[in-house]
This record gives structure tokens, sequence and C-alpha cells, in this order.
């Protein structure tokens, strides 16, 4: 029987929320948004700061790692660190490598451990990380591993390209965080039961293709009808208000046919959370775990992924909450 994983400790910055407890709660009370104006447009925000956006996605990762640092700098020490990143076109990609090397001459310490790795696949970043994770503390190869996500809208490149989407919407809010969680085996927590991840090799370094066409994800969604033994109790799934992004699952719901009913419920965090980017899977993930140990959430639970260009991620969920 998989051995469950736990999470142990936790911090958490969504923009202006810097308090924890304060930031697990968005998903479930109102963003604390307000109008960021900037050029000729205002759009709903929730940055750390009312400065202009950075002309570097580096400056402003390295600004949102400040925030988090104190309080994970001595947690963290020496121990295995997954990083998780803003989706790139490969691991040679010039702005990855730019940013990997501002990173390591801020933070030394972050990626100091021989085991770390980098993930630098946006949205899809989190169940992709927790699932070699999990490979590492079930073998015994790890005691802990930490999961640091970073990513924001506040860069003058990716405020432009979130303005120019044909299907922009006012109520989608344009946000950023830095979330930091450690994970442990344990006799109690997440069983994950499930997970695969796919890419549409065709929209690697270019646009987000059209949702019709997304072959990857309606691959892993016909691969989870297909594992699945009994029927989701939730979908938790990562849209914020943009059309573009609900098209891609919604276009390829029909391939979970056999394991949906109308009992399975839909949980959207990102709607409460603004656009969190590769932070957001991890956000969700953490608000998932804290479901099911404060009795919210049901399992079987299907968390699914969607990066912005290219890469697809489900895992399937239950919890274990009594030792066996």
């Amino acid at each position: 029987m998989a051995l469950p994983i736990t999470i142990c400790d936790y911090v958490v910055v969504t923009g202006k929320t810097t308090n924890t407890d304060h930031a697990m709660t968005l998903a479930i009370n109102e963003i604390p948004a307000k109008d960021y104006r900037w050029q000729s447009y205002s759009l709903p925000s929730n940055f750390i700061d009312d400065e202009q956006p950075a002309s570097q996605l580096a400056d402003r990762i390295i600004t949102l790692l400040n925030t988090l640092w104190p309080s994970i700098e001595h947690r963290i020490a020496d121990n295995e660190v997954y990083l998780l990143l803003p989706e790139f076109s490969g691991v040679d990609n010039p702005e990855l490598q730019q940013l990997l090397q501002a990173i390591m001459r801020q933070f030394p310490a972050l990626l100091r451990n021989q085991h770390c790795k980098v993930f630098p696949f946006g949205r899809a970043s989190a169940l992709m990380a927790f699932a070699a994770a999990r490979a590492r503390l079930t073998s015994q190869n790890s005691s802990k591993v930490w999961l640091v996500a970073v990513d924001s809208l506040a860069v003058i490149s990716r405020l432009q390209a979130w303005l120019a989407r044909q299907y922009f919407q006012p109520e989608a809010v344009a946000s950023e965080a830095a979330i930091a969680l450690c994970l442990t085996a344990a006799n109690t927590g997440l069983i994950n039961s499930l997970h695969a991840a796919d890419a549409n090799v065709a929209a690697v370094g270019a646009n987000a293709n059209s949702a019709q066409q997304d072959a990857a994800l309606a691959h892993l969604f016909l691969h989870v009808a297909k594992s699945m033994k009994q029927q989701l109790a939730y979908i938790m799934l990562p849209d914020t208000g943009e059309p573009q992004l609900t098209s891609f699952w919604s276009e390829q719901y029909q391939q979970l046919h056999g394991v949906v009913n109308k009992q399975t419920q839909f949980e959207f965090p990102g709607y409460f959370t603004g656009e969190l980017g590769a932070a957001g899977g991890l956000y969700r993930l953490l608000h998932m775990y804290l479901g099911f140990e404060q009795q919210r959430l049901t399992a079987p639970l299907l968390h699914c992924e969607i990066a912005e260009r290219s890469y697809r991620a489900v895992s399937v969920f239950n919890y274990q909450s009594v030792v066996q």
C-alpha cells in the first residue's frame, strides 16, 4: 500500500497578503484586489506592492523570494528543495538560465543540496514535483523535500500578454505569489493513487494551442477514466476567470466519461486567489491538503493543472486520516 505523504510545514505569500493563515483563507474569501494602473490600462490585481512592473522576470522573482526567504531560510537549510518556476520552452532557454543564475547569486543556500531539482513547467510544476518528491520519500532516500514555487504577472512582457489575450475578462485578477511547503512520509496524509503528465509538443515555445486540439489533456483525462475504479468526488482545476484557460479542460471533459456523475463537485481556488502562475499549482495542492484535513473535501479528488503553453498534469488523491 502507498505510503501517505504529509505537509508538515508551509509558508505562503500571495500578493499583499503576507500572513500565511490569511493567505490560505483567500481560497474561500474575497481577493484583496485593487485597480492597478499601467500605461492606459486599469486592471484588477493583487501584487505585493504598487510599483511599476519589472522589465525582467528575474527581478520580480527575486523580489518575491525576498519576502519569503526570512521565514524559510533556517527551515530548509541543507534540505532537498524542488524549485517550481514559470513555464519555459526548454532547460536551455536563455531567460530560464538568467533567472536561475540570479536566484543562485541571491540565495546560494536555496539549491545547495545535490538532489535539488528545478521544475520550469508553470502551473503543471506542482503535481510533477509532488510526484518526484513522493518517489524520493517513499523509497526512503530522503526524509524531507521542500517544494518552493514563485511566479508573478508584475512583469512588462507578461502583463502585455495578459492584457492582449483575446478573451481577457476584467474579473480575472492578476497576482503573484511565493510559496514553500515541506513534504515528508507519514502514517496519515495524501495518497497519490495516480499521476501523469504530458505536453502538447507543437505548443512548446509557442502561444497556447487551441483547446480543441489539446491532445495532451485529452490523453490524460482518458487515462484517468480508464484507470479509475470509482467515481470522482471532486475535480480541482486552475480556472481564474480567464475563458481560454477554462476552455482547455472543458473541451476535453467528455474524456472523463464513466468516472464523473451528478455528485462530482468542482473546486476552483483560483477564482479567489487570482492568477498565481506556477505558484498557483502549489497553492491548490496545499488548499486540497488542508481541505482533506479539515474534512471540507472528500476523496477521490482529481487535481488537474494546465500550464500556459504546453504542459499538463493530473493526479488523483485520496486521504488517509487514521493509521492503518
